[in-house]
């Protein structure tokens, strides 16, 4: 009779998890700051480029979240035209979430596509 040993892989399994998950969230925080960037350019938000070196993004992998912003303290008027300033041409943030839902997806599945 041959003897049988089980051993559990779950530990590195969550591991590698926990990691491909951390690459997608990284690569869709990329991804939002590229498409946010883009836009600040194509709406003509730019002088110096600081608005655009100051877009940021933060990955929470405990809460499988990514953290958005921007740093410049007049970004928030660019992003809410009308409610501090009449800046035109807002909404650079929540047009680059908004707009990309469905390459915000395929990023997602392609990596997380790659733990399996």
């Amino acid at each position: 009779m041959s003897d049988v040993i089980f051993k559990s892989n779950k530990t590195a399994v969550m591991s590698e998890m926990d990691r491909m998950k951390n690459l997608a969230l990284e690569a869709i925080g990329m991804e939002f700051t590229h498409n946010a960037v883009n836009n600040i350019t194509q709406r003509g938000h730019v002088d110096t480029g600081r608005m655009r070196a100051s877009q940021t993004h933060q990955v929470n992998l405990q809460d499988s979240e990514v953290i958005v912003g921007n740093t410049a303290e007049y970004a928030v008027h660019v992003e809410l035209p009308g409610i501090t300033r009449n800046w035109a041409g807002g909404n650079f943030m929540r047009d680059a979430m908004n707009n990309h839902q469905g390459d915000y997806e395929r990023i997602a599945k392609t990596i997380m596509e790659g733990f399996g």
